[in-house]
């Protein structure tokens, strides 16, 4: 499982290279999330991702990328990245199979 935010969702489509990328991934058998404000309009219909929409908090203040893999021989990894009010971002990146579980667990429960 592939769970990547975007503050937009109009930016898979927005950004260059980026709306391939997603549609490779829709195509490959890899379950694909994608998260952030907007709806599932924004995302072309022929690509192969489950849309979350909000604007809560969560959506407009956090940037992460989580992946799972389905062979537990594989290590899990995450980047979470959060927005402070004055608009500086601090994140970490890690491949802790605990820390990664948490992550996935929060966004799964509440986005």
């Amino acid at each position: 499982t592939l769970r990547p935010s975007f503050q937009h969702l109009s930016r898979i489509t927005d950004e260059v290279g980026t709306e391939r990328v997603y549609r490779r991934l829709g195509d490959s058998g890899v379950d694909v999330h994608v998260y952030g404000m907007g709806g599932p309009e924004d995302i072309p219909t022929d690509i192969s991702v489950t849309v979350h929409a909000g604007d809560v908090a969560d959506y407009r203040h956090s940037w992460f990328v989580v992946h799972t893999p389905d062979d537990p021989e594989k290590d899990p990894i995450a980047l979470l990245a959060l927005q402070d009010e004055s608009g500086v971002w601090d994140g970490f990146f890690t491949s802790d199979s605990e820390e990664v579980r948490a992550i996935d667990n929060y966004i799964t429960d509440r986005l």
